[in-house]
């Protein structure tokens, strides 16, 4: 909602605006917080990397998605998809 909000405030000026809105990302601490060295290693879930995210966001930076604008992108695996198959 927030994308779709701003990309009508700013579409005048030619400012396009989309969100990436990725599930769990890994990510290295400098001191583990959970009391776990291994983070989300062993986890029945997929884990972002980092590079994943930062590529969906250079890809929505580019012009391959100039057309793109007031979207946001879940990267989450499908698990958004297959949860409204649940209902």
């Amino acid at each position: 909602m927030p994308a779709k909000a701003l990309a009508t405030d700013f579409d005048a000026d030619g400012i396009r605006v989309n969100c990436v809105a990725p599930s769990i990302v890994e990510h290295r601490c400098p001191a583990p917080t959970s009391g776990s060295e291994k983070g989300f290693e062993g986890q029945p879930f997929p884990v972002h990397r980092p590079e994943e995210v930062a590529a969906a966001v250079c890809y929505l930076a580019s012009d391959l998605a100039r057309s793109a604008n007031g979207t946001t992108h879940v990267l989450d695996f499908g698990a958004l998809a297959r949860s409204a198959f649940l209902v």
